[in-house]
């Protein structure tokens, strides 16, 4: 039980969003496991699988908070960054010049949906200055 408990965890991106209590439950199956091939020591191990499973349900509730955070992140950047799209375009930006950061636009969009939620938040996060600036330009010609 503990052990599928701990792989949960993993399944969750724990290693990514909750390192440290993943860490805490691994060392803690491992001596459960360690304890139970020792002779006699089938209630320690008993307790300490107990504690990796604690563990690693504290490390999947973690990393499940976490992720939905950074998602909750990432779809503000991109709506803050279609927003800015579409005044540039609204304003006179041409499809051209739309064109390459309509592109970039979807690139980060396509990491998120993919699952790599840290790398299209900077991504996102890079991209607002330039998109920004790109903005600006159209802004102030209205």
């Amino acid at each position: 039980m503990a052990a599928a408990r701990v792989e949960v965890a993993r399944a969750s991106d724990a290693a990514l969003f909750a390192a440290p209590a993943l860490a805490s439950a691994e060392a803690a199956l491992a001596r459960a496991r360690r304890l139970a091939t020792e002779g006699k020591a089938y209630r320690d191990a008993i307790l300490v699988a107990g504690e990796a499973v604690e563990h690693a349900d504290e490390a999947f509730r973690q990393s499940t908070m976490k992720k939905r955070f950074f998602a909750r992140k990432l779809t503000r950047c991109l709506g803050e960054l279609e927003g800015l799209l579409s005044m540039a375009g609204s304003r006179g930006a041409t499809p051209e010049e739309l064109a390459p950061f309509e592109l970039r636009y979807r690139s980060v969009r396509t990491l998120g949906e993919s699952g790599d939620l840290l790398t299209a938040i900077a991504e996102a996060e890079a991209f607002k200055p330039e998109l920004l600036l790109f903005e600006q330009r159209f802004r102030d010609q209205h």
